[in-house]
């Protein structure tokens, strides 16, 4: 499937983006990203003028595909490209450290997570650890689970949609999550936008500390 694409007129960077799931042909969780679309354009930004991103959305002959659809925007412009989606395979997770790190917005520039990506030392993804605290995965939510419930992180470095979405639902909870707190799950869930809960799962004692 070639990726398309159409734009508004504007010629400043195409500084964010958001990554929606086209589902068998159906935008899956649309109000969620328009209203983190619409929150990145006030803080980021300073824009209060916002376009309904379902305008810029087509569903044309994607009845059966799995399709990420990015949505590139600035304050100016909105770039729309159409990928088709294949999940990664994620076995294990290392644990890296990096007190400082931030990432509000999601943003096209990532040089600080891409930092941390490469110390995953052979394994599939890395977990974020903030002073003591788990963060986020660098693609994804992190959603633990126990005999108690799914529990994700109460200080995520960017506050995805499907993590909001489940936390709407009651379907899991936000605590205080430290490293030592870890081996008192039996399993972590992997989430963002294209992987519910479930999609993406790994064994705790393949989380390396």
């Amino acid at each position: 499937m070639e990726a398309m694409s159409k734009a508004l007129k504007g010629d400043a960077k195409l500084d964010c983006i958001e990554s929606i799931w086209i589902k068998n042909g159906r935008i899956q969780r649309l109000d969620y990203h328009q209203q983190r679309y619409q929150s990145t354009m006030i803080q980021y930004f300073k824009c209060y003028k916002f376009f309904d991103l379902k305008d810029f959305i087509s569903t044309k002959d994607l009845e059966h595909d799995d399709v990420k659809c990015r949505i590139f925007y600035n304050a100016l412009t909105i770039n729309v490209e159409y990928v088709p989606y294949e999940r990664r395979k994620t076995e294990s997770v290392k644990i890296v450290h990096h007190n400082t790190i931030e990432y509000p917005f999601k943003t096209v520039e990532r040089s600080s997570l891409d930092q941390l990506y490469v110390q995953r030392d052979g394994t599939n993804e890395i977990i974020i650890c903030k002073n003591g605290l788990i963060t986020d995965a660098y693609y994804f939510n992190v959603v633990f689970e126990s005999d108690l419930g799914h529990f994700t992180s109460k200080y995520p470095l960017l506050h995805g949609t499907q993590r909001q979405y489940l936390l709407d639902k009651f379907q899991i909870k936000a605590i205080d999550i430290k490293i030592e707190d870890i081996e008192t799950f039996h399993t972590l869930h992997l989430i963002n936008a294209l992987n519910p809960l479930g999609y993406v799962t790994i064994p705790i004692k393949k989380v390396i500390v």
